[in-house]
């Protein structure tokens, strides 16, 4: 129980730290952007398959689902691309609205790996009580 505790405070801190340390040492916002998307996205996927259920926020599922929504929609976007097909403005008008999308994502995630982390360590506590 104490690994998955500290499984999710790794989580949850990377969420925070490495952005803020890219903030410190570059100052590009797309990179810091990408950086948070990219850990968000993998803690969402190893959390889908290393969390077991009893665990996991209620509101986990539906970012899953919102998550995988954007993916198709990024697919229906990028993919006609590859054959020229010249919707070069819905391309800007999906990125334009991922900056929107993609921050509210971000938060949304960040509340959920929180309130996880809360839940653990309070049955971290319990299960120490009980002892």
């Amino acid at each position: 129980m104490k690994t998955l505790l500290s499984f999710k405070q790794i989580d949850f801190w990377l969420q925070i730290i490495l952005p803020g340390c890219l903030l410190l040492g570059t100052r590009d916002f797309i990179d810091i952007y990408i950086t948070i998307g990219a850990i968000q996205v993998l803690s969402c996927l190893l959390n889908l398959f290393l969390l077991k259920p009893e665990y996991k926020h209620n509101g986990r599922y539906l970012y899953n689902v919102v998550l995988l929504f954007i993916f198709i929609i990024s697919l229906a976007v990028f993919l006609p691309l590859i054959w020229d097909a010249g919707n070069g403005d819905i391309v800007y008008v999906f990125l334009f609205s991922m900056l929107i999308i993609g921050f509210v994502m971000a938060i949304w995630y960040l509340v959920i790996s929180y309130r996880e982390m809360q839940f653990i360590n309070k049955l971290v506590k319990r299960h120490e009580l009980i002892k």
